[in-house]
């Protein structure tokens, strides 16, 4: 019995396998499973009362591409239920599901389409990217977003686009209190490839407006950035850009408020605030053969949800990866992040938190299957507000399993 749903399920594979290509350029259709384990010095990320804790994940995925001339899919999901030693009131669950289409409508004529939803539930769930930790408890967090692009070539350098964003954070349990979040983006970028002035060079101008709401502020923003890409020579790349950013927030503050006769009420009341900020963007690629790296610098606002809102964000990361061998590759990644907002700036409570992130890590291929990989996180954080420092160290290794059906 087991053996004739084997052959059928082959069978069945192989038509479709046919089948799809006879129409697309290329398929790949990449079940796969990982099992990862963690050491963790600090599971709650904690300023004192720090716990260690051994971690088992468990990384169910599936990924999905189908290309033609006119035409682009891609699909990653990955289901990652996880399990503590010590603090087994912590297992959960985290979900992935991402997806993204392109299709040329005509010759100078392309949309876009993204999306993807989240389940979390790590406090460093977003430690890469802005440098902030959620450091009581794993508290979960439901995350959507949807998008939506043209690209347009009105002349041969020349091209158009116009992008729609929507941005949705739900924290679903947690001790900490939260800052729900929606936030609706529009932009517009022009694109002008002037390599007849200045070799491989593009100038870049963008614009953009959008709204967010958060559970106790709303923030209006609208910005606007000059800058140009530039391929140094075959292996370097270089970005930059400049602008500016006029934000206009009210906000919900709790106040003491003297009422007749005498009496002091803790009443909430709403303020509002108009702030114009800089945006800084720079970066520079090493494309070699057997190494690549990037260094890049951001200045910006931060606009998702989490414990205070928005705050101006800056950051400087730099990633690299070295190829040992064919299939043997070490990497390193560092970022620092300072996450800033004065009292009354875009909600009420003040924010200067300062990150530092390392992770060196190692990649091998075993097969054209199999891999393993492993590495050592150390992240450091400093409230300055609170005037407390966290620090954590974590190291993980992972075995994974990949097969792609439609070879």
């Amino acid at each position: 019995m087991v053996k004739s749903c084997m052959a059928c399920l082959a069978a069945l594979l192989g038509l479709l396998n046919m089948a799809v290509q006879a129409w697309a350029d290329e398929v790949v259709f990449r079940p796969s499973i990982a099992v990862r384990g963690d050491y963790n010095d600090n599971v709650f990320f904690s300023t004192e009362d720090e716990r260690e804790d051994f971690r088992t994940t468990l990384i169910a995925g599936v990924e999905y591409r189908n290309r033609t001339e006119r035409r682009t899919f891609k699909l990653d999901a990955a289901v990652s239920p996880f399990f503590y030693r010590d603090h087994d009131d912590l297992d959960d669950t985290d979900v992935h599901v991402f997806a993204e289409a392109g299709y040329l409508l005509t010759s100078r004529l392309k949309a876009n389409l993204d999306g993807f939803f989240r389940i979390d539930n790590q406090p460093d769930r977003d430690v890469d990217l802005t440098g902030l930790v959620f450091g009581i408890g794993t508290d979960e967090r439901y995350r959507y977003h949807g998008g939506v692009s043209t690209d347009y070539a009105v002349l041969e350098n020349h091209t158009l686009s116009l992008s729609y964003a929507y941005d949705q954070d739900d924290w679903r349990a947690g001790e900490a209190e939260r800052q729900d979040f929606q936030g609706h983006t529009v932009g517009l970028q022009y694109r002008y490839d002037v390599s007849r002035f200045l070799e491989a060079t593009q100038l870049l101008l963008s614009a953009g407006y959008g709204i967010y709401d958060y559970d106790t502020a709303e923030l209006k923003s609208a910005y606007a950035t000059l800058g140009l890409q530039r391929m140094l020579s075959e292996i370097f790349r270089f970005n930059a850009g400049v602008g500016a950013r006029y934000s206009d927030t009210q906000f919900t503050v709790q106040r003491q408020i003297l009422v007749p006769p005498g009496i002091i009420e803790v009443r909430d009341v709403t303020l509002s605030n108009d702030v114009w900020g800089g945006i800084v963007t720079a970066g520079l690629d090493y494309l070699g053969e057997r190494t690549r790296w990037n260094i890049t610098a951001y200045h910006d606002l931060r606009t998702a949800g989490g414990a205070r809102g928005a705050s101006r964000l800056t950051r400087l990361i730099f990633n690299n990866t070295h190829r040992l061998a064919e299939k043997l590759a070490i990497g390193f990644f560092t970022g620092y992040y300072v996450n800033r907002a004065d009292a009354d700036e875009f909600t009420g409570r003040e924010q200067d938190d300062r990150t530092f992130n390392l992770r060196p890590f190692l990649r091998w291929l075993l097969s054209d299957k199999f891999t393993l990989e492993g590495a050592y996180h150390y992240t450091h954080v400093e409230d300055e507000v609170a005037g407390s420092t966290a620090e954590r160290n974590t190291f993980y290794v992972q075995v994974s399993y990949g097969y792609d059906l439609m070879d």
